[in-house]
């Protein structure tokens, strides 16, 4: 009675169970159907790179949760794929930028195409998945990727096939998507 009584005075929540708030999901489903399209290439011992462009790390920790394989930690800071690591630092994800002059995302990781290959080859990674790209990546990092990157593209998983080889990720799994980013 006391519940019904609240209800009366303050109204019905909006986003209980029985409102069928799909709109609260949209996001978890969006990674999960990506997840299962690049699962279908994955193993478990297979050790993953996730990059999503301006994310906060929701779509990473999904991925995390999503993907068979193993999802690598990124980095934080700035490292030019050589032998200092003063100004690197590990972190959960990564956005890739030019300088940490940017303010274009909270998270940054300065990056370039050269230091990518050398931290997937550091971590001994098999894969990166790029869930979202923008235009820096379009930009700096296309040479290195078959067929290139393009800021809308759809999430794509590329195998790593080494720091030395002109084209150093190859496409072996594309996930269209519904939602908008």
């Amino acid at each position: 009675a006391a519940v019904l009584g609240i209800f009366a005075w303050r109204g019905v929540p909006a986003a209980g169970f029985w409102t069928n708030a799909d709109s609260l999901y949209t996001l978890r489903r969006d990674v999960k159907n990506r997840a299962e399209a690049m699962n279908t290439v994955l193993d478990w011992p297979d050790r993953v790179l996730v990059i999503s462009q301006g994310d906060d790390a929701t779509r990473w920790y999904y991925y995390k949760y999503e993907l068979t394989a193993k999802v690598v930690n990124g980095y934080g800071g700035t490292w030019w794929g050589n032998d200092d690591y003063s100004s690197r630092w590990d972190s959960d994800f990564m956005n890739l930028v030019e300088s940490l002059n940017w303010t274009l995302y909270d998270f940054e990781a300065v990056c370039t195409a050269d230091s990518l290959t050398a931290y997937m080859e550091e971590k001994q990674i098999d894969y990166l998945l790029i869930d979202r790209a923008d235009d820096y990546l379009e930009r700096e990092f296309s040479s290195r990727f078959e067929g290139g990157l393009k800021a809308n593209m759809p999430a794509t998983l590329y195998r790593f096939e080494g720091r030395s080889k002109p084209i150093a990720f190859t496409p072996v799994a594309v996930a269209e998507s519904g939602v908008v980013q």
